[in-house]
């Protein structure tokens, strides 16, 4: 898989050193004050930025990797932040900081950092920078898997139809695995419309899997850089073939429980999930290589709404909570353009989703504290959806909370099995098949149970390394994890797809020669679920 940064820069602006920044731009905290955001956060947001190449410019340490003396700081000095950010910067596979003049990746890379620590000072910010190639894929979101972050922002992508059937499916594994480790993913939709550049209607990956957040794009104006009556806000498409929000529905992914009620038709997975300012012309003015530049594209508004789940303070699955919130009172209904084969309406939509995000007011809803008034819990009562389920894989699937009134706070929520021979519930309300059965999936705010049936159930999808490295002539055993530890089919065959670069025998694989090779892991049961694994031989 090879990626594309999604920024674009206005026409006014393609010589960066020859123009100032447009005058209908706006700086980050501007636009934090528009979209009003909360003001702070009780703990330090630890967030990572995915980049594939380039670098930033500054002093940087090689010892702690932390980078000083850049553009970042420069911007958020003139912003007025005081208790600057910090910013590390980590190369892997052979990559290392090279950030270069009129360099896309570079400025993707600067803009993503830029605005995530000038809307969210209080933060640890990481680039990780891989190679732009299919094995740097997982291997950079196993590398940020690794460093525990609550907050991951991705800005790079390519069309869903370009990606083979095999590493969707690994990487929204591995997106599910970070989910569950208490992550958040944020991911830019594309800049070319509803059709990605292609000759069809097209939904953009890896804002198609339905564990992440989808970032889409609007223009938005504000002559008094606050939310009045003058505030205008539409779908971003100034091309609906080359600069406009991406958008649309996935041909893989299946539509997740949490979309059900926005999404009432249609079976696929809908993106995307909010939108945020992203035209070149009303774009977001930083600092690249000393100069004021404006940029625009979902790259910005990805990393913009990292900012904002990084003020909420929370690890728990933002979409179902998104979803569930109070749509009035919570975001900014986009319902005017179109970004070629969809169009914007009321309610969610194709085009800017759920729609534009209203900080504080949102903040509340999802339970992350802070800011005014607004949803009491006096008479709060709590529910869960849907009240039955009937499984018959073991594909996972995620029960809703229900909340009335509406847009009212929901505090920390802990679920529970009354079998977990049968099911298992994880943090995010997500149940898990183990064995044929029946069990009660509850919930500690609320009485009410879902009463769950599972049919035909024997053996569970293994999880694994997707990125494991092995010397020529030595061994390798893969740690093969069993979701959940009980599941009642635990034998399993492998595979290896050249044998002449790497062999596996029970598990343990051997390096022959150099390259790379998959081993595939199936079960031995009549369910054959399988999963695989990337192996470097070096």
């Amino acid at each position: 898989m090879v990626c594309t940064p999604y920024l674009e820069l206005p026409k006014c602006s393609v010589s960066r050193k020859a123009h100032a920044a447009a005058p209908r731009a706006f700086t980050p905290t501007q636009l934090a004050q528009i979209y009003n955001y909360p003001s702070s956060q009780s703990t330090t947001a630890n967030i990572v930025v995915v980049s594939f190449g380039g670098g930033l410019f500054g002093n940087l340490n090689p010892n702690t990797h932390v980078l000083t003396n850049g553009d970042c700081q420069t911007l958020w000095r003139q912003l007025g932040i005081t208790n600057l950010p910090v910013v590390k910067v980590v190369g892997i596979g052979g990559m290392t900081n090279d950030p270069q003049p009129n360099d896309g990746a570079s400025i993707e890379n600067t803009l993503d950092v830029s605005i995530i620590g000038a809307m969210c000072p209080n933060s640890v910010i990481t680039l990780i920078i891989a190679p732009n190639t299919e094995d740097g894929f997982p291997m950079v979101f196993t590398a940020a898997l690794n460093m525990h972050p609550n907050i991951i922002s991705v800005s790079w992508g390519q069309p869903e139809n370009t990606v083979s059937p095999q590493q969707l499916q690994q990487m929204n594994s591995l997106f599910q695995l970070i989910q569950e480790s208490g992550c958040n993913i944020f991911v830019a939709s594309g800049d070319a419309g509803g059709n990605d550049g292609e000759s069809k209607a097209m939904a953009d990956f890896p804002c198609s899997s339905p564990w992440v957040t989808a970032v889409g794009g609007t223009k938005l104006t504000s002559p008094s850089n606050t939310w009045t009556s003058q505030t205008q806000e539409v779908v971003w498409d100034d091309n609906s073939r080359s600069s406009a929000t991406g958008g649309g529905f996935s041909a893989t992914f299946s539509k997740p429980t949490y979309q059900n009620a926005a999404l009432p038709s249609g079976n696929m997975r809908g993106v995307p999930d909010i939108a945020l300012n992203s035209a070149p012309g009303t774009g977001w003015i930083i600092i690249f290589d000393q100069s004021s530049i404006v940029v625009g594209g979902t790259s910005c508004a990805a990393p913009a709404a990292a900012a904002l789940c990084g003020l909420m303070s929370t690890r728990t699955f933002i979409n179902p909570p998104l979803y569930a919130a109070n749509q009035a009172t919570c975001f900014h209904d986009v319902i005017s353009g179109t970004n070629g084969p969809q169009r914007a309406g009321r309610g969610w939509d194709a085009c800017t989703g759920l729609g534009s995000p209203i900080g504080v007011p949102l903040k509340q809803s999802i339970g992350g504290g802070g800011g005014g008034g607004g949803g009491g819990s006096g008479n709060v009562t709590y529910g869960i959806s849907p009240s039955s389920l009937v499984l018959t894989n073991t594909n996972p699937r995620t029960l809703t909370i229900t909340v009335s009134p509406s847009g009212s706070p929901i505090p920390p929520v802990t679920w529970t099995s009354s079998n977990n021979a049968v099911a298992t519930v994880n943090s995010h309300g997500q149940i898990t098949a183990v064995a044929n059965g029946t069990c009660q999936i509850g919930m500690n705010l609320t009485s009410q149970v879902c009463n769950v049936t599972v049919r035909g159930v024997s053996i569970l999808t293994t999880n694994l390394s997707l990125l494991t490295v092995v010397p020529i002539g030595q061994s390798v055993s893969l740690a093969v994890v069993f979701t959940p530890s009980n599941a009642t089919n635990q034998q399993l065959s492998y595979t290896s797809s050249n044998p002449s670069i790497a062999t596996v025998t029970s598990g343990i694989v051997t390096g022959v020669s150099g390259g790379t090779a998959t081993i595939t892991i199936t079960s031995t049961d009549a369910n054959h679920v399988s999963t695989s694994c990337n192996v470097i031989v070096v």
